[in-house]
């Protein structure tokens, strides 16, 4: 079916060897992921978005999936999206389509590994521009670094911290 509203770009790549391929695998394993929901005011679109934690130097991607209140597939799904890391664009796409329920969006390299924050405008559930649905809701979404390891160590030395103290100090009856 023909869709005369639509426009795409086409980028084509070489190939990747099997040595490139498995360093790219390798290398995503290494990162993060973060998931998030939200749900339109009226509650008939739930909007997910699951993407890499931010790290200077590097973009993210982040996918984007549309369903309805019961969980099921929304398609055609109308929407703009925009990130923000520092009050610095990193990502504009106005005017997405949706056949499906999901896509994927790819910010720009960011500047730091702060949070970005993530603005997805609906604009209505339908074809040619006969919405039905929200319109104009904008829901939005932050992501924040994890401290993973960091944390994990942090709170496993303040939790040995506070048996040795309370074991000397006496604070804490014994068992």
């Amino acid at each position: 079916q023909v869709h005369p509203w639509m426009t795409g770009i086409v980028i084509v790549e070489a190939d990747e060897d099997e040595d490139t391929k498995e360093e790219h695998e390798e290398s995503e394993k290494g990162h993060e992921t973060v998931s998030i929901q939200g749900m339109s005011e009226d509650g008939t679109v739930k909007v997910d978005i699951m993407t890499s934690v931010p790290e200077a130097n590097e973009s993210i991607v982040i996918e984007i999936k549309f369903s309805d209140s019961q969980g099921n597939e929304q398609k055609h799904m109308n929407y703009d999206i925009v990130a923000t890391q520092n009050g610095k664009q990193v990502l504009s796409e106005m005017g997405n389509h949706l056949m499906e329920s999901n896509a994927k969006h790819t910010t720009m390299s960011l500047d730091s590994d702060k949070p970005v924050d993530i603005e997805v405008t609906l604009l209505g559930i339908g074809m040619n521009e006969q919405f039905t649905g929200p319109k104009g809701e904008v829901i939005t979404f932050n992501v924040v670094p994890e401290f993973g390891t960091i944390a994990m160590v942090i709170l496993a030395v303040s939790i040995v911290s506070i048996i040795a103290l309370s074991a000397n100090t006496r604070i804490i009856p014994r068992v």
